[in-house]
């Protein structure tokens, strides 16, 4: 009877732990999906769904086979996000090395002229040194008038030449100016929903935060967004995220910010108090969810979008995650009272 008891307690023991395991295991796979950075390139979403539902798919099948399949799953898919992120890179440091060689470019030109026109100037320097050795004052005053007469056309010449240059100087800083903004926009725009992105969601609440004053974020949150891939395919799911950015985005006031988190959250910052906030996210709810008419393969479907909002004020002395625990926090309260994921 002890024995049994005790083989009774171990097992437990053991389920706990495994239970426990398994969590951290979901957590790391949950973590990883939702902390990818944000590079312009679809590669980043399709990389956020695929550990989605790798989540998906082991917490509805926790078997120790579907756990070691689940594993080699989730090294192919940092590998190859590695790989992926690697080419990314270099084509952007790629870029910045064009911008560096435009400028170079554009310098040695300036330089060029520069050493040319002193060339001739010393030319004209030794010339009107063999002019002053010459006795005869008539023969001085006809070699001088033809020297003035050249001066004036190298004068006029590199006059135009310098002006030739300076164009093509602030032609060529134009065009890096125009790509660096360029770039700036990139790397600030979420390439699906051409929103701002995280990155530029945790600047901006960082911004306030050391600005120290107030201010709300909402988190606003799909439901059932797996459901919708799987029934519609990542292009159905896309045009969701996309038609709910654009919702979202056009009720924020100017002021305000609004900026696409990752997967199917999004993120509004709000400069007012949280009695304030909470009519304004009840507002963008009714406004950003309801029936969505989608384009997919030629066709239009129809469909139910809802969302849930979690809404936070940011208290004196806290951290920006510590106030996006809080707001997620009560959006996913909202989710389990309303029976969705």
């Amino acid at each position: 009877m002890i024995s049994f008891k005790k083989s009774m307690h171990e097992l437990q023991r053991m389920d706990t732990m495994f239970q426990v395991s398994l969590d951290c295991y979901l957590s790391a796979i949950d973590s990883m999906q939702r902390h990818l950075p944000d590079l312009r390139s679809s590669f980043v979403h399709e990389h956020r769904e695929n550990l989605k539902a790798l989540h998906v798919a082991l917490s509805a099948s926790p078997a120790a086979e579907e756990l070691v399949k689940g594993k080699r799953k989730l090294d192919d898919e940092m590998k190859d996000f590695r790989e992926k992120s690697a080419i990314y890179q270099s084509r952007h440091e790629q870029s910045l090395r064009d911008v560096m060689v435009a400028l170079a470019e554009a310098a040695a030109t300036v330089s060029a002229e520069d050493a040319r026109n002193g060339e001739r100037f010393g030319g004209f320097a030794k010339q009107l040194e063999s002019v002053a050795r010459i006795d005869d004052l008539n023969e001085v005053r006809s070699h001088l008038h033809e020297h003035v007469k050249a001066l004036r056309t190298f004068a006029s010449g590199m006059s135009q030449t310098a002006r030739t240059s300076v164009a093509h100087m602030r032609s060529e800083l134009a065009a890096v100016e125009k790509r660096l903004k360029e770039a700036e926009r990139m790397a600030a725009t979420d390439p699906l929903t051409g929103m701002l992105n995280r990155r530029e969601g945790e600047r901006a609440l960082e911004e306030r935060i050391n600005a120290g004053r107030p201010f709300c974020l909402v988190i606003a949150d799909l439901n059932r967004f797996k459901a919708i891939n799987d029934r519609y395919g990542h292009v159905g799911g896309d045009e969701v995220l996309k038609e709910f950015a654009r919702r979202l985005s056009a009720h924020v006031r100017p002021g305000d910010l609004s900026c696409r988190w990752g997967g199917d959250e999004f993120v509004v910052i709000l400069d007012c108090n949280l009695r304030d906030a909470l009519f304004r996210a009840r507002q963008l709810a009714e406004r950003a969810v309801g029936r969505y008419l989608i384009r997919i393969k030629g066709e239009n479907q129809s469909l139910e979008v809802g969302a849930c909002f979690g809404v936070a004020e940011h208290l004196r002395g806290e951290t920006s995650p510590q106030l996006f625990a809080r707001a997620d926090d009560i959006m996913y309260k909202q989710k389990a009272a309303a029976h969705v994921s």
